[in-house]
């Protein structure tokens, strides 16, 4: 499988990494001219101040702090859009996530998210998805929750689902004992440099770690593949398909599809980046990295089983979109070969 540097799209590298914490950028030295601005700069700051007490100016509110809303309404911590907590949450070792998870807002966020596990839409067909009117689609698969067990096991969680509502006996515990590749999380060797594995190959770590990573659609379905009787099912691995096509294609068949796409569908930016060991390749990273089994749309979200907000929960599908592209449009699906002919998405 190719490496992302062969991908193109978000955060690619086009020749060499660039570091993308704000510690490892370099200081800019101040100039003469500079000084004089940064003085009258101070000058002009201490002249507001005189003013203040003549009420020239209203008083700053410093309470406000800022606060995400789901798309059900619920409101969210705010501690993935911060610089300080974005240094904490994303990462390496014990206190951080390389899928970008906070641990200690697990808890949190699974009290916050359990009034909104399932969809209350009345336009939306609560079944299968077999005889869906003109308003949306939406498939009743089984859910399961990544928070606690699974901290970086969004992918295993997603492929689990998708295999359950399929009638297969399997667990999550199971699906990464027998069936996922493992590989090396990415580390900082001595001199700065940063190596790790091919999540195009293996996923990175462990996924029952909070230190744990990812990894990319071709592991999945190499994973599901081994699973499953290839004589009675059909394992698809999915690139550069729009949402669109893959509801019309798959949802509209009553199969969910396994998607990747960050966490609560924020805008992906670049991540750590790191040479593949034993290829000396670059990989950039990004993140929140996220995998969800989507199992649903109408004309204004689309839904998913999140594996760390709840079932059938609902995103604007700009945001999925963005989401789903800035993490290479990759997707996987299952289904039994007995189907009806699909007008294939591949």
């Amino acid at each position: 499988m190719g490496k992302t540097i062969k991908l193109g799209g978000f955060g690619m590298s086009q020749g060499k990494c660039k570091p993308p914490d704000k510690r490892y950028r370099r200081k800019k030295k101040l100039l003469p001219g500079s000084l004089v601005v940064l003085f009258l700069g101070v000058l002009f700051i201490a002249v507001l101040a005189g003013m203040k007490s003549a009420q020239f100016l209203e008083p700053i509110n410093t309470s406000f702090t800022p606060r995400g809303e789901s798309s059900k309404g619920i409101e969210q911590e705010s501690y993935r859009f911060s610089p300080e907590a974005d240094e904490k949450s994303y990462g390496k070792g014990e206190e951080n996530n390389g899928s970008g998870i906070n641990p200690e807002a697990e808890d949190a966020k699974l009290q916050r998210t359990q009034s909104a596990v399932s969809s209350s839409d009345p336009d939306l067909k609560n079944d299968t998805g077999d005889d869906a009117g003109e308003d949306g689609v939406l498939i009743d698969a089984p859910y399961i929750s990544q928070l606690g067990t699974y901290p970086t096991g969004c992918e295993s969680v997603s492929a689990v689902m998708a295999l359950q509502h399929l009638g297969i006996d399997i667990t999550v515990d199971e699906f990464i004992d027998r069936y996922l590749d493992l590989g090396t999380e990415p580390w900082t060797a001595e001199d700065g440099t940063m190596y790790g594995g091919d999540p195009w190959e293996t996923f990175l770590g462990n996924p029952r770690e909070a230190s744990g990573w990812g990894c990319y659609a071709p592991v999945i379905e190499r994973a599901i593949k081994k699973a499953v009787d290839p004589n009675q099912f059909q394992v698809s691995l999915l690139f550069g398909i729009p949402l669109d096509v893959l509801c019309e294609t798959y949802l509209q068949n009553n199969i969910p599809v396994i998607l990747w796409a960050t966490i609560d569908m924020e805008y992906p930016t670049p991540g750590d980046c790191w040479l593949i060991e034993g290829t000396g390749e670059e990989l950039q990273w990004m993140r929140p990295e996220h995998c969800l089994l989507l199992v649903g749309y109408d004309q204004d979200y689309y839904y998913f089983n999140d594996p760390t907000a709840g079932r059938q929960y609902r995103y604007e599908k700009s945001a999925c979109e963005a989401a789903y592209q800035g993490l290479h449009s990759q997707a996987v699906a299952v289904y039994e070969k007995s189907y009806p002919p699909l007008k294939t998405a591949e």
